[in-house]
């Protein structure tokens, strides 16, 4: 009973639990700053595509992403969204940090972002196709009404 009792003091209160928390979140937002600005060559305050794979493509750098807690297993489809979401060649860092901090410990939710992305693409896709087919079908209507009126 004394040793429960002693356990239960022992731990910290819900508020302290809390800062702690918040202080290794920062710790942890900082890390991945500092690897970004490592990423950063140019010191542009993005990351270009070319940045990018030339960093992931060292296992040292890998192994930085690792430390920080972010187990990207598919970096490029990672970077790629990223990109696609920017609708540019370049990511801001702020951007890419944010994007790091939702990564991790959850992997599923760029998968799901990714599936997202593919079905709006396939949307506007389609969307294109039917608009194209309605163009070609008033097209053949017109020539049609031309041949029946030259009768």
């Amino acid at each position: 009973m004394f040793v429960l009792q002693a356990e239960v003091l022992a731990k910290p209160d819900q508020h302290t639990q809390a800062i702690e928390e918040t202080l290794k979140q920062r710790r942890n937002i900082e890390q991945i700053w500092k690897l970004c600005k490592m990423i950063d060559r140019d010191g542009s305050n993005t990351i270009s595509r070319d940045e990018f794979y030339e960093s992931i493509a060292s296992q040292n750098m890998r192994y930085e992403f690792m430390v920080c807690g972010l187990n990207i297993h598919n970096a490029e489809d990672f970077f790629e969204l990223l990109l696609g979401l920017n609708n540019g060649d370049e990511v801001q860092l702020d951007q890419f940090v944010a994007a790091c901090v939702m990564m991790k410990g959850n992997a599923a939710a760029i998968e799901q972002k990714m599936m997202l992305r593919e079905a709006r693409d396939f949307y506007n896709r389609v969307g294109e196709h039917f608009y194209n087919l309605k163009h070609w079908q008033f097209q053949v209507m017109q020539k049609l009404n031309a041949l029946v009126g030259a009768r």
